[in-house]
């Protein structure tokens, strides 16, 4: 496997120029599209991923080590592909609709100013992670681990505290809405 160290990538459409499948150490992408490209097998240690768009990648045994992404569009991404314990990444700006990370082990994970909507984090230990300013519409907790989970400033998350591990996570007095909504109970101000 090709390794390719301390290179930035910049603006390269990866659908008219080949992307090299390898080892990516300390390399930066910015403004790149990935679109539907298979970076199965690849490696990305240490890299950050700025203003790109990587909707619909596929990520089949991929390596996200130590890797940023700010301000990308990740639609579509099926992250519970990755290589089993080859995902540490964080997530500032981001939008992420509709991926998953069913089954993934993601301890820690930040996920700061991004819209997560639709994403399937069922069967996920997110234990200790952070949703900081996100938006949650629609996202699947089911048999989650949750526990110390910083909701504090995200919004539109709905969790059933029956059905994930929740102990010791944050949530704002807006954002504990969500945990009540399977009681269909009524509460005013």
């Amino acid at each position: 496997m090709k390794l390719t160290e301390d290179q930035q990538f910049e603006q390269i459409d990866f659908q008219v120029q080949s992307f090299t499948i390898g080892e990516y150490e300390n390399c930066s992408f910015i403004k790149c599209s990935f679109i539907g490209i298979d970076l199965a097998g690849s490696m990305f240690i240490n890299c950050s991923f700025t203003d790109c768009d990587m909707s619909v990648v596929k990520v089949n045994q991929v390596v996200f080590r130590d890797t940023h992404f700010v301000g990308c569009k990740l639609i579509g991404i099926l992250f519970d592909s990755c290589k089993e314990y080859g995902l540490d990444v964080s997530f500032n700006n981001c939008i992420i609709d509709n991926a998953s990370f069913y089954g993934t082990k993601i301890k820690g994970l930040r996920f700061v100013k991004s819209s997560v909507k639709s994403v399937d984090f069922t069967n996920t230990d997110l234990n200790t992670a952070v949703f900081d300013a996100c938006d949650l519409l629609h996202a699947k907790f089911d048999n989650s681990n949750l526990e110390k989970v910083d909701f504090t400033s995200s919004c539109n998350y709905t969790i059933d505290m029956d059905a994930n591990r929740i102990k010791k996570s944050k949530h704002s007095v807006q954002g504990a809405m969500g945990l009540l909504c399977k009681y269909d109970v009524i509460i005013e101000a």
